[in-house]
């Protein structure tokens, strides 16, 4: 039976003010790492591209975690803390309504 889990894990690099990343598969016992990408001019001929790496649910929830860590948020989280500081206060207004206590400000 074959073993194999991948990992990925982000660092923030203060001095270069870059975030390194490194994935790591470990396959019956014996532990790869990922090297550094190679880039190629991309032609436009139609075929099928190979993504540059792919990876399962897990180890994709370990990399965003590892970037909040290092302090990387979603673009749709940056402005969200009005939106849900509006939506707390409609839903206190809606259980003031249920509870029969109108008075709203």
């Amino acid at each position: 039976m074959r073993y194999r889990e991948q990992k990925i894990r982000a660092q923030k690099d203060v001095i270069s003010d870059t975030i390194a990343i490194y994935v790591i598969e470990d396959i019956n016992g014996d532990r790869f790492i990922g090297e550094p990408l190679t880039m190629r001019k991309l032609e436009n001929d139609g075929r099928y591209i190979i993504p540059t790496f792919a990876v399962e649910d897990m180890p994709a929830q370990e990399l965003m975690n590892a970037l909040w860590e290092c302090g990387i948020r979603p673009s749709q989280m940056r402005n969200s803390s009005g939106e849900i500081r509006a939506m707390t206060e409609h839903l206190a207004d809606l259980r003031k309504i249920v509870f029969m206590d109108k008075e709203i400000k």
